[in-house]
């Protein structure tokens, strides 16, 4: 069974975006922290995410053969290319 289990938000500003509505990496960082502080067993969970107005986003985790995999679905919100 899938549930919440938090709700989050990465900001990342160096990277030339205010906020990451949706973040593979950030909720994996997470989840290695959880499973470190045995606050969860690695079953399948949820991280919900986003900000005040907008379409929440959920990333969905799960510890298996060592490794916390990660998935899920968002909501496309603007589409372009970044030069650095």
């Amino acid at each position: 069974m899938r549930w919440i289990f938090a709700h989050t938000r990465v900001f990342a500003p160096k990277f030339g975006y205010l906020e990451d509505p949706a973040t593979g990496s950030g909720n994996s960082a997470f989840a290695n922290y959880i499973l470190s502080q045995k606050l969860w067993d690695g079953q399948p969970i949820a991280i919900e995410q986003g900000g005040n107005n907008r379409i929440f986003n959920a990333v969905k985790l799960k510890y298996q053969n060592g490794k916390v995999l990660f998935g899920g679905k968002s909501t496309k919100k603007i589409e372009g290319v970044y030069l650095v």
